[in-house]
């Protein structure tokens, strides 16, 4: 059910031209690069984790550092320009609409993440 349930968040967050977009990107960088990106993406999870547990302020250098790594590592996905900015911005709402069924797929608790997706998005206020 989780499968579907996935397929159906995805298929209604992204327009089908964003997800020819996004697939068309995968295949470009090719599956070595997206499961070194997954790696990336997860080791950056884990030490944004430790921020929010201990309350670092998010103007922080460091944190600030781990948050432009992980715009980064996301930019790789995306088109440069306006298409890639409506793709991050559909991305970010089909976040917001369907956190609790998007974690399930994830190794970590919906609440962690909801909390590390807010802390984010302070610290690129800080900016």
């Amino acid at each position: 059910m989780t499968t579907l349930e996935m397929i159906s968040v995805y298929e209604t967050g992204f327009t089908q031209d964003q997800r020819e977009q996004l697939a068309e990107r995968r295949a470009e960088l090719g599956p070595d690069a997206v499961e070194a990106a997954k790696s990336r993406w997860a080791e950056l999870v884990e030490r944004l984790f430790d921020h929010v547990r201990d309350d670092t302020p998010v103007d922080d250098p460091q944190v600030q550092d781990l948050v432009r790594r992980w715009d980064e590592l996301g930019a790789t996905f995306h088109a440069v320009g306006e298409r890639g900015e409506r793709i991050k911005a559909a991305a970010r709402r089909m976040w917001q609409d369907n956190s609790a069924e998007l974690s399930r797929s994830l190794p970590w608790p919906a609440d962690r993440m909801a909390a590390l997706v807010g802390y984010l998005e302070r610290a690129r206020q800080a900016r």
